[in-house]
């Protein structure tokens, strides 16, 4: 809070008394009596508890305050219309409230909304009461809030009851935060009837300096009566001290709201009382507040309001005599505090200022923001020139005096008079809006054709105003519109009527706005129609040629003619404009020069027979001037012919068509001479076996040709010979007739399948195999190419899915491979990754697969053909010896054997390319591809040896540690083998012996004593893998054994190496060593691998045995022999 000192000089002033003695009698006229306002209500809406919330009292530190609001129901006073009397004339000191219901008629700042009400605010402009203010507000004591002092006390005088006070009009000697005792979190628009603008002094020992203050250049900042707004809880209020009493010893402060530029919105405003019209006409005050929301995510709204802008019938007063807001004023609503958009609305009043007269006050709700929020507006267009009429009563006295275009229509224009009423928001509907709407004068409103004067546009309706609408003396109409709410949320009201002028001199007729008003039970309203001038003079244009002519196209139609005015008025040089419109369709302005002084003006308008086109054309013409003073309307009939022939051709009128198949009858429209066509024009005729003729548009073309292009559908010929007639027509001429001669056959196309059912065998796609012909009625050759149209449906589909379409050398016979579902499938990802990434893939899959195949060549097709694909549902299984790899030192890589086999069909084929492996390492979280394929076509079971890059495929970069790697593979049907968890392991030291079983071959039965008998398999399985050892493998048995009779072989297997034969026996025999302590990386020696046919262990035959099968058992020991 500021604090301003300020020091009053002492002075002493001797009066004289002087007498003045008049010699005439003046006569005053007596303001209106409260009983004549109350009498005279504007209209407004029903006031009710449920609605509106007004406290009995205001609470105080010590003592209630009663608040002086009540209601007067309509009759109460000879009131038409519920009055909320503020305060009364019967006591100064005055204080009261009352608010709109928080749950029911709330204040939303997230919509716009608008209040409006009439104010009544006593019987003089120079003994007023203090005044009133609208309030929003979100104040914690809720309807309780009202301006308290700084004892607590509830306050009115110059606080209106809504700013801050201390003990206003009494001093204190200390300050006091005006704000603390405001309405907070409000904002306020004042009222204000009293200025409050004496500084305290000796003489004056008051606090009544509320509206006081100068701006920089030494300005008061309030004058007289205002209209001012401002937050009454913020820090916007100074105390100014000054002394008083003799020698001025004591001091006191006066306290001064901030009434900054910006924030007096109406100095010397007429609020209370009369100032040129002390009638009861004048009585009350009308206002409006439009509250307009912030954008999204701001707090900054907007207000604009309007002071006494009608009368209390509703009858609107000059545009230039209201007090409104020029612009939109900036408000935060953050200073309102509100978390959900919702505040109270409502009005407070306070009086007992030093100054202050005891006035009654009082208010006539209009409108109310959460009840029913209808914005009305209105209107004027000048049919006959097509543009929007301005409103005169907005325009500057000038304009006034002589109206300028913007303003004026001709004589005998055609008018449209606009109302418009839109429900923007509201808990309630408005209820049947009783309406009445005095006529402008000058305006001639003879019923149309149809009987109308008018008619009411809803959104789902349109209702016609009649004659019978109108009152008895045809000055007024009377409507009932249907209530509006969201449902019903736009009425338009139009009115047709003729501007008439009065005649009386050579300029124009002014028509003054005239009143409409809207009631219902929640809605209120008065407007205004649009103020305007007649032009008296009008243009005439006489054309001094025919009015109806005929050419041909490539001529120039010329249309000649003068035009003067009716009264004989001299042309200025601003020009003329045309409107013209040709067959109802309005053309661009054209500009007529004229020169100042003349008193007629010839005119010619070129027109080109080409550009109208072939037909009959209607051109209006219709000439305005600068002030827009309109004459009549010319009709010009042009009638533009064209001699050439209109024909029709057609490169192919005999036709083979298949029944089942859309089919087009073709040809081509076109002049004799090539000139351009219209299409929107042009007609065919068509007959179909000598049946009556139909009438069909072009779709396409433009300019010298117009393609004709008629569909027959499917279907709607029966199959052998038919004939279709067809000629064109330009509006003035026909064509001759072509005749199509059209047979119809079921298939132009025959397709003789092969092999319709097949069980796959192996992963290839599958070749679909046929030979095909045609009919000779199509006139087809085996020359060019076909085309070969497939759908699949698979075992688990319901309907069949495109594949791709191929084109085919036509010689006959056609191939068409189907591939599997996972054929395109890349070498580096999974199955679930291809089928994620190809989610529509279409192919072979696992299961009874249907495939369709059709053939096409031109418009010819062959029946559909079903083959049937059965892909066995067989389990791939891979398998190993060796689940578990040990590595050493820094070996690179790592070698899997896997066993592939279909188990459920031994003689399925595998091919090179048609496995994808995947390994993933489980501790490193890599996924490696495997291209492991049989070298050539086999059966299975067949070894996949995989030898995979332990850093670039498995990501494993330290020789360190265990690793799992699951381990599996697809096939392109999608078919999936069991995972194998293999273990690679890196040791300190490996020595590993990789064994089999093994066979000897049949001995002859021609086999001597002392003969070997060679391995069955040349290179048997025996390896050993070793790390950091050196070792030694040994070998013994115990013989081998009849199967059947246990007899013992007479012979044994006998171990050669470098031509020296060991007899294997109980005793263990040195096979091989090797030592691999010097190497990095795991040494493997592959010892069978290594031997000839006549090395290595062989069955050495010593005589007879027994026929039958043999079986030994060799004991393998690998020795670790550190030397």
């Amino acid at each position: 809070m500021k604090i301003k000192k300020i020091y009053n000089a002492i002075f002493m002033l001797i009066l004289f008394p002087l007498l003045l003695i008049l010699g005439s009698t003046i006569t005053v006229k007596a303001a209106p009596s409260t009983a004549e306002v109350y009498a005279n209500t504007p209209a407004g809406m029903d006031l009710s508890t449920t609605i509106l919330d007004k406290i009995s009292n205001f609470s105080g530190k010590t003592s209630s305050v009663t608040n002086d609001a009540k209601f007067i129901y309509q009759g109460e006073q000879n009131n038409t219309t519920d009055i909320m009397q503020m305060t009364s004339d019967i006591s100064k000191t005055q204080l009261s409230s009352f608010w709109g219901n928080y749950d029911t008629n709330y204040f939303d700042l997230t919509k716009n909304q608008t209040v409006s009400a009439w104010i009544y605010m006593g019987n003089a402009y120079d003994k007023t009461p203090d005044g009133m203010a609208f309030v929003l507000q979100n104040d914690a004591k809720k309807d309780d809030a009202i301006a308290r002092n700084s004892a607590g006390q509830p306050t009115g005088g110059e606080t209106l009851g809504v700013w801050g006070a201390n003990k206003a009009p009494d001093l204190t000697s200390s300050t006091y935060n005006l704000q603390n005792g405001a309405i907070q979190n409000s904002f306020a628009l004042e009222f204000d009837s009293l200025k409050n603008g004496t500084m305290g002094s000796s003489s004056y020992v008051h606090d009544d300096y509320f509206d006081g203050g100068l701006d920089s250049n030494g300005s008061e900042f309030v004058k007289g009566q205002h209209l001012a707004w401002n937050y009454p809880g913020e820090a916007i209020y100074t105390a100014n001290q000054f002394r008083y009493s003799f020698l001025n010893l004591s001091t006191g402060y006066a306290y001064q709201m901030d009434h900054s530029k910006g924030h007096v919105l109406a100095p010397n405003a007429t609020v209370a009382g009369y100032n040129q019209d002390s009638t009861v006409k004048s009585s009350w005050k009308h206002f409006v507040f439009n509250y307009k929301k912030p954008a999204t995510g701001s707090t900054k709204a907007h207000f604009g309001y309007i002071f006494n802008d009608k009368y209390y019938d509703g009858t609107g007063k000059d545009f230039n005599d209201w007090d409104k807001s020029r612009e939109d004023i900036e408000i935060d609503i953050s200073k309102l505090n509100s978390t959900n958009g919702k505040v109270r609305w409502g009005f407070t009043a306070g009086n007992g200022s030093t100054k202050a007269t005891a006035q009654t006050t009082a208010i006539i709700i209009e409108k109310m923001p959460a009840i029913a929020n209808v914005e009305a507006t209105t209107g004027l267009y000048d049919v006959t020139q097509d543009r929007t009429v301005d409103d005169l009563d907005k325009a500057n006295s000038v304009v006034q005096t002589k109206p300028t275009s913007a303003y004026r229509v001709g004589n005998n224009d055609d008018l449209r008079f606009d109302y418009t009423l839109n429900y923007t928001s509201g808990n309630s509907g408005t209820g049947d809006i009783t309406t009445v709407m005095n006529l402008p004068k000058n305006v001639d409103f003879t019923k149309n054709s149809d009987g109308n004067i008018g008619q009411i546009i809803y959104s789902d309706k349109t209702v016609p105003i009649t004659t019978d609408n109108l009152s008895a003396d045809k000055t007024s109409l009377n409507l009932t519109l249907t209530s509006m709410d969201t449902t019903n949320s736009n009425v338009k009201i139009q009115l047709f009527g003729k501007a008439i002028s009065d005649g009386s001199s050579k300029d124009f007729t002014i028509v003054d706005k005239a009143h409409t008003s809207y009631r219902s039970d929640y809605f209120t309203d008065d407007s205004m129609t649009n103020k305007f001038a007649i032009n008296n003079d009008s243009l005439n244009i006489t054309p001094t040629g025919t009015l109806s002519s005929e050419v041909k196209l490539g001529d120039t139609v010329t249309l000649p003619g003068n035009i003067t005015y009716a009264k004989g008025t001299q042309f200025n040089d601003l020009g003329l404009t045309f409107q013209t419109k040709i067959d109802g369709k309005k053309q661009d302005n054209g500009i007529l020069s004229t020169t100042a002084g003349m008193t007629s003006v010839p005119y010619e308008l070129d027109y080109l027979a080409n550009d109208l086109g072939v037909g009959e054309h209607t051109i209006e013409i219709l000439a305005t001037d600068s002030f827009n003073r309109s004459s009549n309307v010319v009709t010009y009939k042009i009638t533009v012919t064209d001699k050439s022939k209109l024909l029709l051709s057609a490169e192919k009128t005999d036709m083979v068509i298949e029944k089942s198949v859309d089919s087009y009858l073709q040809g081509q429209i076109t002049y004799e001479n090539g000139s351009d066509l219209d299409a929107t024009k042009i007609k065919y005729y068509l007959s179909l076996d000598d049946e009556d003729y139909s009438k069909n548009s072009v779709t396409t073309g433009s300019g010298t040709k117009i393609d004709l292009n008629h569909k027959l559908a499917a279907n709607t010929l029966t199959i052998g010979n038919h004939t279709a007639k067809i000629y064109v027509s330009d509006g003035s001429q026909e064509s001759e007739t072509i005749t199509y001669k059209i047979k119809v056959i079921d298939q132009g196309i025959t397709f003789i399948p092969k092999d319709r059912e097949i069980t796959v065998h192996d992963n290839q796609p599958v070749k679909l195999t046929g030979t095909y012909d045609y009919l000779a009625a199509t006139d087809l050759e085996h020359k060019g190419t076909i085309i070969v149209n497939a759908k699949i449906k698979n075992q688990s589909d319901s309907d069949f899915a495109n594949l791709s379409s191929v084109t085919i050398t036509d010689e006959g016979s056609i191939s068409y491979e189907v591939t599997p579902i996972a054929s395109s499938q890349k070498a580096t990802e999974t199955l679930g990754e291809y089928l994620a990434r190809v989610p529509d893939a279409k192919g072979l899959k696992v299961g009874k697969n249907e495939i369709q195949l059709t053939l096409t060549k031109d418009n010819f097709h062959s029946k559909t053909v079903t083959y049937i694909v059965n892909v066995p549902d067989i389990t791939p299984k891979i398998t190993t010896e060796k689940e578990n790899i040990s590595l050493g030192g820094t070996q690179s890589q790592v070698s899997f054997a896997d066993t592939y086999e279909y188990q459920d069909d031994t003689d399925y084929e595998l091919n090179s390319e048609d496995l994808h492996g995947v390994a993933v390492v489980e501790n490193v979280g890599t996924k490696a591809f495997i291209n492991a394929k049989p070298t050539e076509t086999t059966k299975t079971p067949t070894v996949l040896n995989t030898t995979l890059q332990l850093k670039n495929d498995l990501g494993i970069t330290s020789n360190t540690g265990s690793y799992k790697v699951p381990m599996y593979f697809t096939d392109p049907y999608g078919r999936k083998t069991n995972t194998i968890d293999y273990t690679v392991s890196f040791l300190d030291k490996i020595l590993e012996l990789d064994t089999d079983n093994y066979e000897f071959s049949d001995i002859p039965y021609d086999s001597k004593s002392g003969d070997y008998i060679q391995r069955k398999n040349k290179h048997w399985k025996l390896a050993v893998n070793s790390y950091k050892s050196q070792w030694t493998l040994t070998a013994k048995t115990n013989g081998m054994f009849h199967n059947t009779d246990n007899e013992k072989f007479n012979g044994g297997m006998t171990f050669v190496n470098n031509g020296i034969a060991t007899a294997l026996s109980n005793n263990e025999i040195s096979i091989a060593s090797g030592n691999s302590k010097d190497s990095d990386t795991n040494v493997v020696t592959d010892i069978g691998g290594n031997w000839n046919s006549d090395d290595g262990i062989l069955l050495k035959n010593n005589g007879f045995n027994l026929s039958g099968g043999y079986t030994g058992t060799i004991e393998w020991t690998l020795k670790d022999t550190p030397q």
